[in-house]
């Protein structure tokens, strides 16, 4: 080699050692025999945090803590078969601190010995940011699967789960039970204390529950106050009502919110698989449907499924639908009850009474289609068109000459929530040339005490007018009498579930007692409503109720027999 040459050579080789010393990532020389460190570059001691001469004093298991000998064979062996080798570990800097390193591992001969060299760059940003969005994407697939309010699983995750253990309920020749629970007057709350009560109810609620199911059960949160549970593993069907019983009495403790202490029972609906549904689909629909079963039933109790219910939902569907139509189409009539003076027999007045004759169910109870206008608010709708043919009817037999006293209407609660409401019946009244004097509005016990503050002043409004006021189904409302005595009614109506066994039931005689006395000392008349025998009758005589309604006397009519008994008694007292 020429002078010329070597010099070139030499040249490239400090520029060479210049650019690895100072290199931006890290670099190592490694004794090939021993691992002691024999070089690092600027930027190796930068980030490691040690000198030169006190790094040259360290064997690499100083610096890599989690380096095991085991490990460092097998990294011999494959430099040893291969050019380069890469690896990823922990490098532990001066100060305790620790990163993560990909290090690139190449046996090469530095100072004529046999040496390693790493290249390493440190991963540590990369490692934190993968994290970061590994733990991101947990974040969102929590929470397109669980409830935001009660961290329970969602109607996405309900539906997999609930796949998941009708398989393996086929597999295992076992039951799986569906639980639909729902929390009876919930949206009172929401209504009445706002959405944040609400909200502390459902964590309540559903924290309660939680508390009652097996850890390999799911608790779902469907939505609302909407609730299922998922019960697989079941040998007999009869296990489920235990777990029922369980949710119910859960629910009987008080929920206190601040300064509200609040009483919820839940209705419940129970499907089984196999027996009754193969599919998720119709599982929770049959479960939703005995739910439903279980309102209809007084609340806080449980159904079961039968298909016989499914039956029922088809009709409470097709009444839903046909609602709407039947004003149009004619199918109400209205019936009146005469009520009686049992002193003289004769008719003081009359309750006008709904009733449905569907194209295709026939004569509809009012026990049905009632809850469900009320539902629908198409109460409203059908309130009023009572209101008006009830008191077309009852001006025209005054212009007869016939006397037939007092018109009981119900009156429903949405109707009074109505800004429109005292508009309408004045004009009612007007154009049906209905005095206000023979006007009796009914309004539930239950219904006022929802809301009786805006109870009270409408109440008073409509009282203005000169039209009588009386409360319904009197007893089953678990009433105020502070507010009672702050109503402008002017009659109680003695419920007939108090009426239906006296003068036997000593329960129900006092209650029926109490109700006449009550109505005496607040100057209130009283009446009794479904009296059937003479011995009811002789009874509310005995107690001074003297005027009675009821089979006793004569069931529900239409107009034209209403009409007939009114001529009949004009004659008589001709």
């Amino acid at each position: 080699m020429s002078d010329i040459e070597f010099d070139k050579l030499k040249k490239s080789n400090e520029e060479l050692a210049y650019i690895v010393k100072h290199a931006v990532s890290e670099i190592y020389i490694l004794d090939f025999e021993t691992l002691d460190y024999v070089f690092a570059n600027d930027g190796a001691l930068q980030n490691i945090g040690y000198t030169l001469d006190e790094l040259l004093k360290l064997n690499v298991y100083d610096i890599n803590k989690t380096l095991t000998r085991k490990h460092v064979e097998s990294l011999r062996a494959s430099c040893a078969i291969n050019d380069s080798v890469s690896n990823i570990s922990e490098h532990t800097r001066k100060d305790g601190t620790s990163y993560t390193v990909q290090a690139s591992i190449q046996s090469i001969i530095y100072q004529e010995k046999k040496a390693y060299v790493l290249f390493d760059t440190d991963i540590s940003k990369l490692k934190k940011v993968q994290k970061e969005l590994r733990e991101q994407k947990d974040i969102l697939h929590h929470q397109a699967h669980h409830d935001a309010l009660t961290g329970l699983p969602n109607r996405i995750l309900f539906n997999d789960r609930l796949s998941q253990g009708i398989k393996k309920s086929k597999r295992h020749n076992e039951i799986l039970a569906l639980f639909f629970i729902d929390l009876d007057q919930f949206k009172q709350i929401n209504d009445s204390l706002g959405h944040d009560t609400g909200d502390v109810v459902l964590k309540e609620a559903s924290r309660r529950f939680s508390s009652k199911i097996r850890e390999e059960d799911t608790l779902s949160r469907l939505g609302g106050d909407e609730f299922s549970v998922i019960a697989g593993g079941l040998k007999e069907a009869s296990e489920a009502s235990v777990l029922a019983n369980k949710f119910i009495e859960c629910m009987a403790e008080p929920i206190v919110v601040g300064a509200h202490t609040l009483y919820l029972t839940c209705s419940i609906g129970i499907s089984f698989y196999p027996q009754d549904g193969q599919s998720a689909e119709n599982l929770l629909k049959y479960a939703d449907v005995a739910m439903y079963k279980a309102k209809d039933e007084g609340r806080n109790n449980y159904q079961t499924y039968s298909s016989k219910l499914t039956e029922l939902m088809h009709e409470q569907v097709t009444m839903r639908t046909s609602l709407h139509k039947a004003l149009k189409n004619d199918e109400f009539i209205l019936n009146y009850q005469p009520q009686i003076d049992s002193m003289t027999d004769r008719i003081i007045g009359m309750e006008a009474l709904i009733r449905w004759n569907h194209p295709e169910l026939g004569r509809v109870s009012p026990a049905k289609f009632i809850p469900l206008a009320e539902e629908t608010g198409f109460i409203v709708e059908l309130d009023r068109w009572v209101m008006q043919e009830a008191m077309s009817k009852l001006s025209s037999w005054y212009e007869e000459g016939l006397n037939p006293g007092m018109l009981a209407l119900n009156l429903a609660m949405k109707q009074i929530q109505k800004s429109d409401f005292l508009e309408f019946l004045k004009n009612t009244m007007k154009e049906t040339n209905c005095l206000s004097e023979w006007i009796e509005l009914e309004v539930t016990e239950g219904e006022i005490m929802k809301n009786p503050d805006e109870s009270i002043a409408t109440l008073k409004e409509i009282n203005k007018l000169g039209i009588t006021l009386a409360i319904d189904d009197f007893g089953t409302g678990y009433s105020s009498l502070s507010y009672l005595k702050k109503l402008p009614v002017n009659k109680l109506k003695i419920d007939q579930s108090f009426i239906k066994d006296t003068p036997d039931d000593e329960d129900d005689v006092a209650i029926t007692k109490a109700v006449i006395a009550l109505a005496k000392s607040l100057k209130m008349s009283v009446i009794a409503e479904g009296v059937e025998t003479k011995a009811q009758k002789d009874f509310l005589i005995l107690n001074e109720c003297l005027q009675i309604q009821g089979y006793y006397y004569s069931p529900p009519v239409d107009a034209q027999k209403m009409r007939d008994m009114l001529i009949e008694q004009k004659e008589k007292e001709a």
